[in-house]
């Protein structure tokens, strides 16, 4: 009663994992190449802020292999529409927008749903829906802006595949 109602923990862990598994995932999609190491290294950097939040030992891993199975089994579970998930999502979009350049104009109104979609339709096809606000996903779903987007994905996978050449 004092502290309110309790945080369900594998949700505390799948935002923990959105985090320390499912960036580098991300990134990898997009052309970045991370070696294992330096992708568990990042897990066991999230599972000390897990550890700090009170998330249960057996919901953390810094185990690459065993935080595809974790995140696998908690987004069958847990995994759901709702409006606290858009509104989120609504803030996040906002949030990247403050940090994009001034593209034609409309393009950085939808890139972060684009960019959101990009990265969670692979997961599962029905993820996007649940979160993106439905007038900004029918919003990228027409083929002219699907197409434009493949054309900033495939600079990105450029612009990584000419780093990892230069720099790697």
């Amino acid at each position: 009663a004092k502290n309110g109602v309790p945080i369900n923990q594998e949700q505390l862990a799948l935002v923990l994992m959105s985090f320390g598994y499912l960036i580098p995932v991300g990134l990898e999609r997009w052309g970045c190449r991370i070696s294992r190491e330096h992708k568990e290294a990042f897990l066991h950097l999230w599972r000390v802020v897990g550890h700090v939040l009170g998330i249960r030992d057996d919901l953390m891993t810094d185990d690459w292999d065993e935080a595809t199975a974790l995140t696998a089994t908690i987004l069958s579970r847990q995994a759901g529409s709702s409006p606290y998930g858009q509104h989120l999502t609504v803030a996040l979009m906002d949030f990247m927008r403050t940090y994009l350049p001034r593209f034609a104009p409309g393009l950085r109104q939808r890139l972060p749903a684009h960019f959101i979609l990009d990265q969670l339709q692979p997961l599962n096809p029905a993820y996007p829906a649940m979160i993106l606000p439905p007038e900004a996903l029918e919003a990228i779903q027409a083929p002219v802006r699907r197409v434009l987007y493949a054309g900033v994905r495939s600079w990105i996978r450029l612009y990584y595949a000419a780093r990892e050449g230069i720099v790697g």
